[in-house]
């Protein structure tokens, strides 16, 4: 039945991303289930039996020959969806510091032009309260508990962005002091774990047993948020790797990492509305 249904989407899909999507579920299917499926298992022929020396290993089965193709099928269609995962996150990133900056903006203009609304600084930390309370985040919640959470591969909710985003703003229509960058890395990753579940990424090296993504997205989302910020996306991810001090950080997801940050500052520099950092 589940192969019927695969068949189906199969037919039906219209997108490049749809096939794409079914072609991995395909495989990810037909994988486990391909014994019985064929009559010729026997195994070929090795360098020390009758076949000749050059050929496939000691023994190796058509099984083992049809798991290993689709394997490296797998690969490549996870790694075009982490290709494509990368741009999504530059994009969403990239915008996502964009509205931080007109929210923030607007409100210290406000904050500027009326200054009693200083007298309503209590009244708008209880209404934050009363946000993350209505998110089902933590009153404590801070970008300590969000770099915890990453390291212990822990769902980081998709409402922190959002949170994050309002109590920020209402702290600075207040007359608070709150700076922009931890909101910018707690918006970043809350955006693009949410995106990556969506995207249901894994490893692209199957080879090896642990296929979790120990915070690869969140840890992406962070430092291109923070590079749309700072229009500095090689400094954005050395600062966020300094910050979470991450240990197994393979060099693909570094890379992955620069460009993300890279394509986040080119879409947000034409705004104008981050904070250019200063030559030294």
């Amino acid at each position: 039945r589940s192969g019927l249904i695969l068949d189906i989407f199969a037919q039906r899909a219209k997108t490049k991303e749809g096939r794409l999507q079914v072609e991995l579920a395909q495989y990810q299917y037909l994988l486990p289930r391909l014994i019985g499926m064929w009559t010729h298992l026997e195994r070929q022929a090795g360098t020390s039996g009758k076949g000749p020396i050059g050929s496939k290993g000691p023994g190796e089965t058509q099984l083992e020959t049809d798991r290993r193709h689709i394997r490296r099928k797998i690969d490549k269609l996870e790694l075009l969806k982490h290709i494509v995962f990368i741009v999504c996150v530059g994009i969403v990133s990239a915008f996502t510091s964009i509205v931080l900056c007109l929210c923030v903006n607007f409100a210290y203009h406000v904050n500027q032009t009326f200054a009693w609304t200083l007298f309503f600084l209590p009244l708008l930390g209880v209404l934050s309260l009363a946000l993350y309370k209505a998110f089902k985040l933590p009153y404590d919640y801070s970008t300590d508990t969000l770099v915890e959470q990453m390291r212990n591969n822990d769902v980081v909710s998709p409402a922190l962005a959002p949170g994050i985003i309002v109590g920020t703003c209402l702290t600075i229509l207040g007359g608070g002091a709150v700076g922009k960058e931890s909101s910018a890395f707690q918006a970043g990753a809350s955006v693009s774990e949410t995106l990556g579940r969506a995207f249901k990424l894994k490893n692209c090296l199957v080879d090896k047993q642990d296929r979790e993504l120990y915070g690869y997205a969140a840890l992406m989302g962070m430092s291109a948020t923070f590079s749309a910020l700072f229009f500095a996306p090689l400094g954005a991810v050395f600062m966020v790797l300094e910050l979470t001090r991450f240990k197994n950080l393979s060099l693909p997801r570094f890379i992955a990492m620069i460009a993300s940050a890279a394509i986040a500052a080119s879409i947000a520099y034409p705004f104008g509305i981050g904070d250019i950092i200063p030559r030294v």
